[in-house]
């Protein structure tokens, strides 16, 4: 007496064992994940516990396409498998309801970052309008995206490919982003062009974006010209610097250049004290671009012999006037 298999079917989906060769690996098209997964903990995990989530696809043509688990899948290559068991969809299942899978897939585990949320709004896009994606978003995201938003994040979408990776890395925050957007797709890329090569906060980011505006302004001269200036290339081009050291380094210069007066300013209050000749072992430090009224005065002592000395240096000071001018400034 033969065996009676059937094929199990759950919310339009079957379960069918497939060759990975008749998988389509380079379709991308309902793809939202950017995280870079485990593969090795992946592959040993399918070993020791078999395959706990089978991966969605749906059939497109003679071959497959996959909606969620492409991990699984590479991990099982990794395995030397040549089958899989996948819940397979309909043919005609329509991509907006495919992307809305892949997506949720992913949001009922985690939170989406900026740069898949970028990305599953753009793709959405292709098959619903602003409006739509808004009204559906609390099903999709798990989260109420108004219209507003939307707008903004698809505005940032049709910047040039990089913005996304930088994104993706850190190195550019969706305020920034936002702030670049609505310019010209040269400066765009200029901007681009400078957070691929320093890493900086958010707040840092929207300061140097300020700024080089502003500069640009008074001076009448192109950003990207701005950037081709020989300080500014040998700051990005120190390979002895990271991307965060040349970001601290970068706002320096942008400061100055903004700021000359306060610069001149500063180079004066050096020179002033340097003249009270407390030595190298009382540091002086003024108010950070000149906010405050706060001069921090710092020394170290290994002794109590240095201690008195540090003291009375400090003391002596009191009759300089030019310590009364500091103070004045």
């Amino acid at each position: 007496m033969s065996k009676k298999t059937n094929t199990l079917i759950i919310e339009n989906n079957k379960f069918d064992e497939i060759s990975i060769s008749d998988i389509d690996l380079d379709d991308d098209r309902y793809q939202i994940s950017l995280l870079q997964e485990d593969i090795n903990f992946i592959a040993n995990s399918i070993i020791i516990t078999g395959l706990v989530n089978p991966p969605l696809v749906k059939p497109v043509n003679d071959k497959y396409v996959v909606i969620s688990g492409l991990s699984t899948i590479k991990a099982l290559i990794q395995n030397n498998k040549t089958t899989v068991i996948v819940q397979n969809t309909s043919e005609d299942l329509s991509d907006s309801h495919c992307l809305k899978k892949s997506i949720t897939s992913i949001v009922s585990f985690r939170e989406l970052s900026n740069a898949e949320l970028i990305l599953s709004i753009k793709k959405l896009n292709q098959y619903l309008n602003s409006d739509k994606i808004a009204i559906q978003s609390k099903n999709i995201f798990n989260t109420n995206f108004n219209l507003k938003f939307i707008k903004k994040i698809l505005t940032i979408a049709d910047m040039p490919d990089p913005c996304l990776n930088l994104i993706h890395g850190g190195q550019l925050s969706i305020k920034s982003a936002e702030r670049i957007s609505g310019f010209s797709l040269e400066i765009q890329k200029t901007f681009l062009s400078i957070f691929f090569k320093i890493k900086a906060s958010n707040s840092n980011q929207l300061e140097i974006i300020q700024n080089l505006f502003e500069i640009s302004a008074r001076e009448k001269t192109a950003i990207d010209l701005l950037i081709k200036d020989k300080h500014v290339f040998t700051i990005f081009d120190a390979n002895e610097m990271n991307p965060g050291q040349k970001a601290n380094k970068f706002r320096d210069y942008l400061s100055k250049k903004r700021f000359p007066s306060i610069i001149i300013e500063q180079e004066r209050l050096n020179k002033r004290i340097a003249s009270l000749k407390l030595g190298n072992t009382i540091k002086v430090l003024p108010p950070l671009n000149f906010e405050s009224q706060l001069f921090n005065f710092g020394f170290t002592a290994k002794s109590i012999q240095e201690f008195r000395d540090r003291i009375k240096t400090l003391n002596d000071s009191l009759n300089n006037t030019t310590l009364s001018e500091i103070f004045k400034k």
